[in-house]
């Protein structure tokens, strides 16, 4: 294959080390939001197994988490930064009076729904789970009441997140699903013998009021936003702005349908269902994690300066070669995750509370759901590239579209498949929303070469299939050599002895196939490092 003419950093000339090192502390986060999320999984799991009392728990958390979606969940990806890219570094004042409207307006409307769905979570809860029993439903509407002041505090977080990021400061917002992580674990560690359930709601609670106390700090000590009382409704711009937050929440809103959905059907599956499917979507989260997000997060103010400057060209390198580079990763991810699922579910729950059964179902089903990766990665980065020409409308039309698509295949799948026929619902609907915005990115806004992008895909998984080889055969060599281990050390061996010969393989057959991903990938690690 032949290399682009222009490579991702010579896109960003001037601050592309700056964005390398902020893709590379993202990714860090990331990695470590995730493995306390792993870690979180396995403290809550050894506690209280597939039981009831942790169906009752996930099946309560879609209500806040719903909420939040609803009013907020786009602010920072579709929004606020390119409200605040519009004004310019000239324009600070103005442009932090109008975030500061938009934050008061969308607070009180994230407070009112918040105690709506509290009094009214007896109604919602049969409707979320209409398999549990009246015990179950009692007990989930009692968790959703404490932990729906999340909401409100992961509301003024995606404020907080979009203006440091704006300003280029990504730490704290990268930091701060740690803390919120940490919270749940200490919470559930130290308050479940007294609490029981209850203590993981808590933990909810605190960890939200820390995901928004981490990133207030920096934003009132380091940058020069100052909060403004007023709603702001007069303000250049916040009009627009909620105009374009309308179309947005109607999308996510579209997404919570997903989940609340599928949690709902997994309800009727059993004990332990509910659980089980959040387990091996929380194991999807974590490559995505890895690939998407810190594309997305790093790259959307540039994508959102080129556009507000009409600079077409910029916009396209850097978009071409972040779907390129976001389609090579979750090849080598994909190849890895599908391999090593069984192992790492293993790994992870094996020695906890949670029995064989429950185990084989949640590797079956994310090994369906690790299908998707590529699309969800794709989703995230290519949803950017509308909201930069504050388009909202398009992706929220192709998620309705997902919804539809979705939810039709999961009620026709549930039956035969269970949790599986959930999880291939959810990786047909993303791949058919994925390739739709690359077509319309390409056809319609004439910023991406649709063709181009596909070949290089289809080079990508022949080398993703050379790497799952080599990942199947080293950790069965592995496996087969340290087999006189404890069972956690042996599993942990196969887990880095195929994951190291897959990655290994993986940059060898780009290199063969003359992939220019592979040398980027280290040019931005190369960048990513401190200089003196």
């Amino acid at each position: 294959m032949t290399e682009p003419s222009v490579d991702l950093a010579a896109t960003v000339r001037g601050d592309n080390s700056r964005l390398a090192r902020a893709g590379a502390l993202i990714a860090a986060a990331g990695l470590m939001a995730r493995t306390l999320g792993w870690l979180r999984l396995i403290v809550i799991t050894s506690i209280f197994g597939a039981s009831s009392e942790l169906d009752a728990y996930f099946a309560a958390f879609r209500i806040p988490d719903a909420v939040f979606q609803l009013i907020a969940g786009g602010v920072l990806s579709s929004v606020l930064i390119p409200l605040i890219a519009r004004f310019g570094d000239g324009d600070r004042v103005v442009a932090w009076r109008a975030v500061s409207g938009l934050a008061n307006i969308l607070l009180i409307a994230i407070s009112l729904l918040a105690a709506i769905a509290a009094l009214a979570a007896p109604q919602l809860m049969p409707l979320v789970a209409p398999g549990f029993d009246e015990a179950q439903l009692a007990q989930s509407v009692e968790l959703a009441r404490i932990m729906l002041i999340s909401p409100i505090c992961f509301t003024l977080g995606a404020v907080a997140s979009s203006v440091l990021q704006s300003q280029g400061r990504f730490a704290a917002a990268a930091l701060a699903p740690v803390f919120y992580n940490l919270a749940i674990i200490c919470s559930a560690v130290l308050l479940s013998a007294s609490l029981g359930v209850t203590a993981l709601a808590v933990g909810v609670a605190v960890g939200a009021v820390g995901y928004l106390v981490v990133q207030l700090i920096p934003l009132l000590a380091r940058t020069s936003y100052r909060h403004r009382l007023a709603t702001g409704m007069g303000q250049p711009g916040v009009g627009q702005a909620l105009l374009l937050l309308l179309p947005r929440s109607l999308g996510l809103a579209g997404t919570q349908l997903i989940f609340i959905v599928n949690t709902a059907l997994a309800s009727t599956l059993g004990n332990g269902a509910v659980t089980a499917y959040t387990i091996s979507f929380t194991l999807l989260l974590i490559p995505v994690g890895l690939v998407g997000v810190p594309l997305g997060i790093v790259l959307f103010p540039s994508l959102a300066r080129a556009a507000a400057a009409k600079s077409m060209d910029r916009f396209r390198l850097v978009l071409t070669h972040a779907l390129r580079f976001t389609l090579w990763t979750a090849a080598l991810l994909t190849a890895l995750s599908v391999v090593l699922n069984g192992v790492v579910v293993q790994l992870l729950f094996g020695h906890g509370q949670l029995d064989d059964g429950t185990l084989q179902t949640i590797a079956a089903t994310a090994m369906v759901l690790f299908a998707g990766i590529g699309a969800h990665s794709i989703n995230l980065v290519a949803a950017r590239a509308f909201y930069a020409w504050q388009d909202t409308k398009t992706p929220v039309l192709l998620t309705l579209g997902q919804v539809a698509i979705t939810l039709t295949i999961a009620i026709v799948t549930v039956g035969g498949l269970g949790l599986p026929g959930l999880a291939l619902a959810v990786a047909i609907g993303s791949w058919v929303k994925a390739i739709a915005m690359v077509l319309l990115l390409s056809a319609r806004l004439r910023v991406l070469d649709a063709a181009e992008l596909l070949r290089a895909g289809g080079w990508f998984a022949v080398a993703g299939l050379a790497a799952g080889a080599a990942t199947a055969l080293a950790a069965w060599i592995v496996g087969t050599l340290a087999a006189v281990l404890p069972d956690p050390a042996r599993l942990a061996a196969m887990v880095m002895g195929g994951g190291a010969a897959g990655t290994v393989t993986y940059l060898m057959a780009s290199t063969a196939l003359r992939l220019p991903e592979g040398r980027r990938a280290l040019q931005l690690v190369r960048l990513s490092l401190p200089r003196r």
